[in-house]
């Protein structure tokens, strides 16, 4: 919800799905022109095993962030999606 409320302050959409799909989360991005997503476990990890395709990159994903994923997952989901933003599935914690 926290990251909700200032989407909607800002007039922005927040799109959700029945259900988590990796096999339909890129589709997904694609059908709602998603910029920002939010994830919490292993999502990455599932959405990262699903079969590469020549068009992973062809989205329109700028930001994400979320808990869990490895710092192997966030390099693998940049390369492969190429968020534009360097900041794309930033760490979970602050550190400290």
């Amino acid at each position: 919800m926290a990251l909700w409320a200032p989407t909607l302050a800002a007039g922005g959409c927040v799109c959700l799905t029945p259900k988590f799909s990796a096999s339909g989360f890129i589709p997904d991005v694609r059908f709602f022109g998603a910029t920002f997503f939010t994830y919490v476990g292993k999502a990455i990890g599932y959405v990262l095993a699903t079969p590469e395709q020549p068009d992973d990159s062809g989205n329109t994903l700028t930001h994400g962030f979320g808990t869990e994923a490895s710092p192997e997952d966030k390099i693998e989901f940049r390369r492969r999606f190429a968020p534009a933003s360097s900041k794309a599935t930033a760490p979970a914690r602050a550190p400290g």
